[in-house]
């Protein structure tokens, strides 16, 4: 990356854009990959007055699952476990006891989920 590829300004890219061309010429011509959209905002917009911005951090942890979800799969996993230990006690089998247990858990899940709202 040259110095007047990046520097618009007419004249010696040194002397007119001084820190501008510094701050550009140290960012990478291909975005990352990992860079939010939001990022790329405040690094142009930065770059266009020539003060670096501060990383952004996030202060709320993100959650693998709310705790409705949450909610909603332990009340499910538990009426599936429930049926499928009364099922194993019937002559059925423990093959039976199984596919019972998730079939009551998986048709559970979206009544739940209706019932106990957000």
């Amino acid at each position: 990356m040259t110095a007047s590829s990046v520097c618009t300004r007419p004249g010696p890219p040194e002397k007119d854009c001084g820190p501008l061309l510094q701050q550009r010429t140290t960012q990478s011509a291909v975005p990352s990959l990992f860079t939010s959209h939001r990022d790329k905002e405040k690094t142009i917009s930065s770059a266009s007055e020539g003060t670096p911005l501060p990383p952004v951090q996030s202060t709320a942890p993100e959650h693998l699952l709310t705790g409705h979800a949450a909610l909603v799969l332990l009340a499910a996993l538990m009426f599936g476990t429930i049926v499928g230990a009364l099922t194993i006690l019937t002559p059925a089998g423990p093959a039976a006891a199984v596919l019972a247990g998730l079939a009551t858990a998986g048709a559970s899940a979206p009544v739940l989920h209706k019932l106990i709202g957000p």
